[in-house]
């Protein structure tokens, strides 16, 4: 996993030195959007951008129905879907294998979140071939009037059926940090991100952990402790084809129910002893 993978809440807990109750750092601004299906790819997903200071940026590209032996380019673009912008933030390819592109930048999360962009996919070995694509920023609230939504960039065309305002759909996500126990050394983060279909996707990334080993992952209710009630077992790390410090659950919870109420997860050893936990929810804003 590259250096950027490891994410920035783990940096701000080095400097913080903190104590492990008062270092939960959710993102301090945070947006999610739908990246559509262009040219009836079947590829869909969310663009996810998250700033936690520092001048730092964090772009995640989700995506579903990529094929697992490609690695798919992708940037945002100033302006909407369909406008031939130009190219303003290069991203890390998307990888099929993991469904993830996973990139900090310096850009400044207001300039973007404020202003009139879009991210666009791309099939690897034609990029005038656009496989789907993300209003993101103003350009998600305004109508295809306003946006300009005049002619298609670089030879795409909108999926049948896609009408160019439903670009705009807003899906809420949140990420918090997981913490080493017991001096295990394993940290990572948790994000939570509202499913367009209904229920939630979770998505765990552990760092310092062993190759070749499997950890248990589970959220509970409460804040971390022994004997609280369980909420739902995760898919264990590694899950996530590819990636050995990932994994990814879709579960019919609801956003509200993980996001919006007071939870905590577990990392587990391959033995079970617990290794790492972090606040999910009112429990980590509280911290």
């Amino acid at each position: 996993m590259k250096p950027y993978q490891v994410l920035l809440p783990l940096i701000l807990i080095a400097l913080l030195s903190m104590g492990f109750s008062q270092t939960m750092i959710p993102a301090t601004q945070s947006s999610s959007y739908q990246l559509s299906s262009i040219n009836n790819s079947g590829i869909t997903g969310t663009v996810y951008l998250a700033d936690y200071g520092m001048n730092t940026l964090l772009v995640v590209v989700n995506v579903r129905g990529a094929d697992p032996n490609l690695s798919y380019p992708a940037h945002i673009h100033i302006g909407s879907c369909g406008s031939n912008g130009d190219v303003v933030i290069p991203l890390e390819n998307v990888s099929g294998a993991t469904a993830l592109s996973i990139t900090m930048t310096n850009a400044a999360y207001t300039d973007i979140a404020a202003g009139s962009y879009y991210v666009n996919v791309h099939r690897p070995e034609d990029m005038s071939n656009i496989v789907a694509c993300a209003e993101v920023g103003m350009a998600a609230q305004a109508t295809p009037s306003e946006t300009g939504q005049t002619g298609l960039a670089q030879g795409s065309q909108l999926a049948t059926g896609v009408k160019p305002e439903e670009f705009a759909t807003q899906m809420r996500t949140e990420g918090y940090g997981i913490f080493a126990v017991n001096n295990s050394g394993i940290s990572g983060q948790i994000q939570i991100v509202e499913n367009a279909e209904g229920g939630a996707d979770v998505i765990v990334t552990l760092s310092n952990i062993q190759r070749n080993q499997h950890y248990g992952l589970e959220i509970f209710q409460g804040d971390c402790g022994p004997d609280r009630p369980s909420l739902i077992k995760l898919e264990p790390v590694p899950s996530v084809v590819g990636d050995p410090n990932a994994s990814e659950t879709r579960t019919d919870l609801t956003y509200s129910d993980l996001a919006e109420s007071n939870n905590f997860v577990y990392v587990y050893a391959p033995e079970g002893a617990v290794l790492a936990c972090g606040e999910v929810g009112v429990g980590a804003l509280s911290q």
